[in-house]
């Protein structure tokens, strides 16, 4: 009897430590679905990014139309969900700053603007990166 506690015991552990780690991996298919899904993300904020205002509240407007867009956007991989949080700070700090550093030129060609969000823009290129390079490596398991 104490045996078989014993072997009941691992075995609890070891689920419990399969659960807390996550090791159970997602789909292919949800990861094709989340990369479909993070090309519009990408699109949206490229849009943001390169397009010419005529004055700071039609940014204000189109940017808080993007971040609920986003908002929207469902993912199922750890690795989508941060790309989506990573794009919803890029633009929330867009439209801080570029209601204070706007003078009538695209985002990317404001160097004040640039300089001040360059390092969310970073951080969303990296985890563009991390879902890139996961999504490759468990599509071509298939």
């Amino acid at each position: 009897m104490n045996k078989f506690f014993k072997v009941v015991n691992l075995f609890l552990l070891v689920l419990l430590l399969t659960m807390m780690t996550g090791c159970s991996s997602k789909s292919p298919e949800s990861y094709v679905s989340d990369y479909l899904k993070l090309e519009v993300i990408r699109d949206k904020v490229d849009s943001i990014e390169t397009t010419y205002y005529d004055s700071k509240y039609e940014l204000k407007k189109e940017i808080k139309q993007v971040i609920k867009d986003i908002k929207k956007i469902e993912l199922e991989t750890k690795e989508g969900k941060k790309f989506k949080k990573c794009a919803i700070k890029l633009c929330k700090k867009i439209r801080y700053y570029g209601s204070k550093y706007y003078n009538d030129d695209p985002i990317l060609a404001n160097m004040n603007l640039k300089k001040k969000i360059n390092k969310y823009i970073n951080k969303l290129e990296d985890a563009g990166k991390k879902f890139d390079a996961r999504y490759d490596q468990v599509v071509s398991n298939l």
